[in-house]
């Protein structure tokens, strides 16, 4: 008798992989709760994305001075 539940390993993978998302969906549903990746730091992200255009603005409206270069 073979112990091994699959023959061929891409299968099985694909069976692992949904079963992850289907686990993280019903939990996310469960507790209302959005789905955060751990390995992204969105508040960095946010920063990045929104640092130039609040020094654009700052600059425009004199409360800083623009940067000699």
């Amino acid at each position: 008798m073979d112990t091994t539940p699959c023959l061929r390993f891409a299968p099985c993978a694909i069976i692992a992989i949904g079963h992850k998302i289907l686990r993280t969906i019903f939990f996310m549903l469960g507790r209302s709760e959005h789905y955060r990746d751990s390995t992204t730091d969105d508040e960095a992200l946010s920063i990045q994305r929104n640092a130039p255009r609040g020094i654009k603005a700052l600059t425009k409206f004199g409360f800083i001075s623009p940067a000699s270069t």
